[in-house]
């Protein structure tokens, strides 16, 4: 079993070295594509993971010329890739579209309003139509460690914490906003459209925090 795994390694090393040499001939570099990676690795025992999947996969990446490995860090809302040896960050405003073909998964960086904030990062693209668009954001939080204040507490080891699942709404004006909870609030993000979408929800019970309804929801706003 070692073996096997050491010689897939050595695949994987030789195809990377020969799709860089490649590119460099092309007079494009990976390195230019993003920045070293500056965060440091916290320290000590900590449980869970900054990712939902630690692994590199294969990505196509917009204004680039080839696919190369990356996975998404929902921690620190990076989209990470290893060169030499070396972590390296995606240049998420020249290459702000990055889909793996072979999980069907699609992350688009954008300024989203997350009901507090003004954010740039990060979401998977769920739905693309020609006049709304829906999306969700993984999140992971840092839960530092806590000391026992006492003899009689116990202290806590500090863990990633994965987040729930937030939804987002691209409307017409191409502003990317939060999806309340609420319909009414919901409805009143559509303007004219709004009396149709909410008795469309009304109608078929759509639930604006369940995805197979927000998939199903957005698709009627396209065709409306």
């Amino acid at each position: 079993m070692k073996f096997i795994s050491l010689f897939f390694a050595i695949l994987l090393s030789i195809s990377l070295y020969s799709q860089e040499t490649l590119l460099r001939g092309q007079g494009v570099s990976l390195t230019s594509i993003g920045s070293l990676s500056i965060e440091k690795a916290a320290e000590g025992d900590i449980k869970g993971s900054a990712y939902f999947n630690e692994n590199f996969l294969s990505a196509d990446i917009i204004n680039f010329p080839t696919s190369y490995p990356m996975r998404y860090n929902a921690y620190l809302d990076e989209m990470e890739y290893e060169v030499d040896g070396l972590l390296y960050n995606l240049d998420k405003l020249q290459h702000s579209i990055v889909e793996f073909q072979g999980v069907k998964k699609k992350y688009v960086s954008t300024t989203y309003y997350d009901g507090k904030n003004y954010v740039n990062g990060f979401l998977v693209e769920l739905y693309s139509g020609d006049n709304y668009s829906l999306y969700k954001r993984e999140k992971i939080e840092f839960v530092a460690a806590t000391e026992a204040k006492t003899t009689m507490d116990m202290g806590t080891d500090a863990f990633y914490k994965p987040l729930k699942d937030m939804y987002f709404i691209k409307l017409k004006d191409q502003s990317v906003v939060d999806i309340p909870k609420s319909r009414k609030r919901f409805v009143n993000l559509l303007g004219e459209d709004s009396a149709k979408v909410e008795d469309y929800i009304k109608k078929n019970k759509i639930d604006l925090t369940n995805e197979d309804s927000l998939k199903l929801l957005l698709a009627y706003m396209d065709r409306m």
